[in-house]
């Protein structure tokens, strides 16, 4: 056979040893106090890179925290590559033998060779639970971020690594250095906690050792790399569970059949669910702490109580069993650091119990919200959504803005805000579109949502007839309620942090209820959808616009301002002006300015 012979598989074989067997030629070696200075910049930046990794991984999908961690670590990378020496390019041997300039095409077929693997797997992966529920939380970064700067960063990314790991560490090795580069990179990624993560970094971490061995340089990994990891965010297909598995205990059983689940029933939307529930003839059953609090509600005894806590996943579990339709209203309100991950561990508990219980349908109650970066509280709303929606129960996620209601938190900020303050000075986002909603009606819609046809697995946006700004629902609800005319004047200053410190200030409601409120307020509300519209009828009497729904939630209210109101609403527009012109002050001085 000659040396050209053998057909494809001849062929296939002289491109391996072209792109990963046969060296070329040097034409630079390094001192061994060159080598000491790369071993030891190298040793330092591995340090710092692998604790940027594991904080870039770990911070919550879509948030700028990401952002900034990803691009941290790049600079890490280039700056350790670039410290450490002299960097090279390399050269690329063809499959006839002939040395080349610059190697391209050979990284590129590895690169799409490597994709084409890592796809096919993804479709394994998606059938194994164990195996899917990292995997999602990886891709959160890309599905809740801006995919265009995701893209973006995963490219600097790939760049980077390729420039430290096979530029500077490969070059620092005097041993092994194949194996070594392979093993730190794929040690790099063992903080994430993403099994298949690590399997992924050590067969990339392989391939791109070899082309760095065969071609003396940076050139062919860092194609390699940016092509798979470029393909595998733009083509890879989201984790999920068998059709076979979604279909498991799911068609067939009747809709109706079996108890309807309310979590979170103590609270606003909740109470008014439940006796909705009942009036429909629907059996309902509610999670809760305290069978004693349920007790002592008016419909406390029409319902089943399973008593337990939603963070236990036994707990869980048995309040789920048996059950057909299953609401899940509970999101923190509160704040603190670490309730992103607490919702996101609550969602995850509570959506693998469904499965687990042969649930028919979820149901969730979430905020309208735009494409892009979003508050901390309603990026966390988003991905409880998603990760309903992923569970493999058939899944209703609707989606409204400020909820009209006596009792609901944003309708009490919006009265509050309104009474007390006769003349304001706010912050420019109270100048973004909003579409309300009446409380009644989403309690409508989500009584509805539990008889969707089954193959419905998606977001619906819910709101009422009117888009206003928060400026002039302000104006409105005033007008309604013959508080007379309100002045607003809005001003390009006081964060939402700050702001919800001046909602705790002037109005009851707390300044830690006050932050996610607030936060949500920055962007526009406003649904992008109104299929929902044709798949339930509508309320009765049709969707309330925004003067019926304030002049329901206000029927029994005695909205005067008395003189300590009065007083209470002249001393707000001091302390607004204040935090105002405060904004972009120190912290330290915002709250001394607070205390005074």
């Amino acid at each position: 056979m000659s040396e050209r012979g053998g057909g494809p598989f001849g062929e296939l074989g002289r491109f391996a040893r072209a792109a990963l067997v046969d060296p070329v030629p040097r034409d630079h070696r390094e001192s061994r106090a060159a080598i000491r200075r790369r071993q030891v910049v190298v040793l330092a930046t591995l340090v710092v890179g692998f604790a940027l990794l594991t904080w870039a991984l770990r911070t919550p999908p879509g948030s700028s925290a990401f952002y900034v961690a990803t691009l941290a670590l790049a600079a890490v990378w280039v700056a350790g590559a670039f410290a450490s020496g002299p960097l090279h390019l390399g050269r690329a041997r063809t499959r006839t033998g002939r040395i080349d300039a610059r190697p391209v095409v050979q990284p590129v077929v590895l690169g799409v060779s490597l994709l084409l693997v890592f796809l096919a797997g993804a479709l394994v992966v998606g059938r194994i639970p164990l195996l899917r529920g990292p995997v999602e939380e990886l891709l959160d970064h890309a599905r809740f971020g801006s995919l265009l700067a995701v893209a973006l960063i995963t490219a600097i990314n790939g760049i980077a690594e390729e420039l430290f790991f096979r530029g500077a560490m490969y070059a620092a090795l005097t041993r092994h250095p194949v194996a070594v580069s392979t093993i730190a990179y794929t040690l790099s990624t063992v903080g994430t906690g993403v099994p298949l993560l690590v399997l992924a970094a050590a067969a990339l971490g392989l391939v791109t050792g070899l082309q760095r061995r065969v071609t003396g340089g940076i050139l062919a990994p860092t194609i390699t790399h940016v092509v798979w990891s470029l393909g595998m965010l733009l083509l890879l297909p989201p984790p999920s569970r068998s059709e076979t598995d979604m279909a498991t205990d799911q068609t067939d059983r009747p809709a109706g059949d079996g108890p309807v689940l309310v979590t979170g029933a103590t609270g606003y939307i909740g109470g008014l669910l439940v006796p909705e529930l009942l009036r429909r003839g629907r059996t309902v059953r509610v999670l809760s702490r305290s069978a004693d609090r349920i007790a002592e509600l008016d419909w406390g005894d029409a319902v089943e109580v399973a008593e337990g806590d939603a963070s236990d996943a036994d707990d869980v579990a048995a309040a789920l069993e048996g059950v057909d339709v299953a609401y899940y209203l509970l999101h923190s309100m509160a704040g603190g650091d670490d309730f992103e991950e607490r919702d996101r561990e609550l969602a995850r508990t509570f959506a693998t119990a469904a499965a687990q219980q042969g649930v028919r349908r979820l149901v969730y109650l979430g905020g309208l919200h735009p494409d892009g970066e979003l508050s901390p509280h309603l990026a966390s709303r988003v991905e409880v959504g998603k990760i309903l929606l992923d569970s493999g129960v058939p899944t209703a996620v609707l989606q409204a803005g400020v909820v009209l209601g006596d009792g609901s938190a944003s309708f009490d900020m919006l009265r509050y805000l309104t009474e007390r303050l006769p003349v304001v000075v706010a912050p420019r986002w109270l100048r973004n579109r909003i579409q309300p909603i009446a409380a009644d009606d989403v309690v409508h819609y989500l009584a509805e949502a539990a008889d969707l046809p089954a193959e419905l697995n998606r977001t619906f946006d819910v709101g009422g007839p009117d888009v206003l700004t928060y400026a002039e629902m302000m104006e409105r609800f005033a007008a309604l309620t013959d508080l007379g005319p309100r002045y607003i004047a809005t001003v390009p200053v006081l964060t939402p942090e700050l702001a919800s410190l001046w909602v705790g200030l002037v109005t009851p409601v707390d300044s830690g209820v006050a932050r996610p409120l607030v936060g949500s307020l920055i962007h526009d509300a406003v649904r992008s959808e109104e299929d929902l519209d044709d798949l339930v009828p509508p309320p009765p009497g049709g969707a309330a616009g925004f003067d019926e729904a304030v002049r329901r939630a206000t029927r029994d209210m005695h909205l005067s301002l008395s003189a300590q109101g009065a007083r209470l609403g002249a001393g707000a527009i001091g302390a607004a002006v204040s935090l105002g012109s405060a904004a972009t002050a120190p912290a330290r001085g915002v709250l001394r300015r607070l205390r005074s």
